[in-house]
């Protein structure tokens, strides 16, 4: 019989897995909207303002995006270290 892992150690893995899943969450995210503005400013190239406008709804999209990989970092590297 193998002894029994702590509680300690349950937690520790779950806080890891969970960082590790909203890092990717994060990723794909940022991946997914990456995408879909790279095509739509390729077709709105010749059209300065429709462009413009599109920039500021973009750059909130990025900024969710790299805080749920730096957020899923964070708790991934808190799980390490617990």
């Amino acid at each position: 019989r193998s002894p029994s892992r702590g509680l300690g150690d349950v937690y520790k893995r779950q806080l890891i897995y969970g960082g590790v899943i909203v890092n990717v969450i994060g990723a794909l995210y940022l991946m997914a909207y990456a995408i879909k503005y790279m095509y739509a400013f390729h077709k709105a190239n010749n059209q300065p303002v429709r462009t413009d406008a599109m920039k500021p709804e973009w750059a909130k999209k990025r900024i969710i995006g790299f805080g749920l990989m730096i957020l899923g970092g964070v708790i991934a590297i808190i799980g390490c270290y617990i």
